[in-house]
């Protein structure tokens, strides 16, 4: 059964639509809510395969379109005119919209079984992992278990450095094939892949192999371009130099690093990938156009610039550096979870899990990993284990919320979250398979 309840607030000018998926028969039931989150610039996937999965393990599950539907573009909802931002689409966006979605499906859940849950979820990947943090956060009584997987923490720092692979091509005049970007990494594994002694072909302790990108220069490569034809030959200068500059991270005026970047096995074309490319002729890598992540380009055009017609791929270094800075400076207190202060959320009993992919292409595992430390470093000061109520995995080999490389998905995560909270069995490890 679907129940969907729209409203909206009042003087926003805003709609909104959470969708509660319950199962049709009580007995179907297994007494538990599970809020469900998005992706990119989606809120929730409403038509999604997730509430979908959800009820036929038992849940009732909530989503909700937060004012837009995941088939709309920024384009459409992000500004009110140009140089004026629709604030309230972005608070909804940001946090508003899921302790709705949590008031919403509980009420509506109880109308129909006339029962509330016992226990209630929410679970969420890359803006959903986000999510789950932030309602922890900012509405600690609304669930009691949070699975946050590769989370877009520090939201306005991220978004804007997956843009900065496509301009250090732009400014070196040099865009590397996939092919030979597939080589580069290739030897990065190739180094660091006897780290955790299995040399299975997945780097098992990223941050402990130092791998030097500029190693990989005249290493052979050979595979099929994008227009079927043959590519081979050797790693150039060139392109070690532009993925040099690339690991080396978003750098201020002084040569510090300003945001992580990435590490070995990273891959940088692709799915999701940020160095992606087209050329006119696959055999001259001087004369392409890049093909930036559109999240990247939208977040910089329309929340940063408020601009539509701002081009991204002339900004200068200074230019970019600023731009960066700027929606640091605005934007983190409504959508960036940078201070992962959980209090009332333990207190209350509550309990995460979360997890990263070592080889996540779109948010480095130096960000969740870095979050992590973060809110260890808050809790310990408090005197707290934080092993207590937040337990962190790092998963080797797994992509940004997948595994395309074969490398073992913890598909447990959910149960092991849920025994936690119900029977007091915190996870030691994660099961993958």
């Amino acid at each position: 059964c679907n129940v969907t309840v729209s409203y909206t607030h009042p003087g926003h000018g805003d709609v909104v639509n959470v969708h509660v998926w319950l199962p049709l028969e009580k007995d179907a039931w297994n007494r538990r809510f599970m809020g469900l989150g998005g992706g990119g610039f989606v809120v929730g996937e409403v038509d999604g395969d997730a509430p979908s999965a959800a009820i036929q393990e038992g849940y009732v599950a909530a989503v909700t379109d937060g004012g837009h539907l995941a088939s709309t573009p920024p384009d459409v909802w992000a500004l009110r005119s140009p140089g004026n931002l629709d604030w309230p689409q972005l608070v909804n966006f940001g946090y508003r919209s899921l302790h709705e979605l949590a008031v919403v499906g509980k009420a509506v859940l109880k109308g129909y079984y006339e029962e509330e849950e016992r226990y209630s979820y929410f679970k969420g990947c890359s803006t959903g992992g986000r999510q789950g943090l932030a309602v922890a956060q900012k509405y600690p009584g609304d669930f009691d278990g949070v699975l946050s997987m590769c989370p877009a923490v520090e939201f306005p720092a991220m978004v804007t450095s997956l843009y900065f692979g496509q301009l250090v091509m732009q400014w070196r005049g040099h865009w590397p094939s996939g092919c030979e970007l597939g080589a580069i990494v290739a030897a990065g594994v190739e180094e660091c892949d006897l780290g955790d002694g299995k040399g299975d072909g997945i780097i098992g302790r990223v941050g402990e192999c130092g791998f030097d990108v500029r190693s990989a220069e005249g290493r052979e490569f050979a595979c099929e371009g994008a227009d079927g034809r043959k590519i081979e030959g050797r790693v150039s200068r060139a392109a070690v130099e532009v993925v040099e500059e690339v690991v080396g991270g978003v750098l201020d005026d002084e040569g510090r690093a300003m945001f992580p970047s990435y590490v070995p096995g990273t891959q940088f074309a692709g799915f999701l990938a940020m160095m992606n490319s087209v050329c006119q002729d696959e055999a001259d890598r001087t004369r392409c156009k890049g093909v930036p992540f559109s999240v990247a380009d939208e977040w910089i055009r329309l929340f940063i610039e408020k601009d539509p017609a701002f081009e991204p791929e002339k900004m200068s270094r200074e230019t970019f550096r600023d731009v960066f800075r700027r929606g640091v400076e605005e934007f983190d207190s409504v959508i960036g979870t940078p201070v992962p202060d959980l209090r009332r959320f333990r207190e209350r009993g509550g309990k995460v899990l979360m997890w990263h992919g070592m080889a996540d292409q779109a948010i480095s595992i130096k960000i969740g990993r870095g979050l992590y430390e973060k809110a260890k470093g808050i809790e310990t000061k408090r005197g707290v284990e934080i092993e207590g109520f937040w337990r962190y995995f790092e998963v080797p080999g797994v992509n940004h919320c997948v595994s395309m490389t074969g490398a073992p998905f913890p598909w447990s995560a959910l149960k092991k979250l849920r025994s936690w909270v119900e029977n007091g069995v915190a996870p030691g490890q994660l099961d993958a398979r």
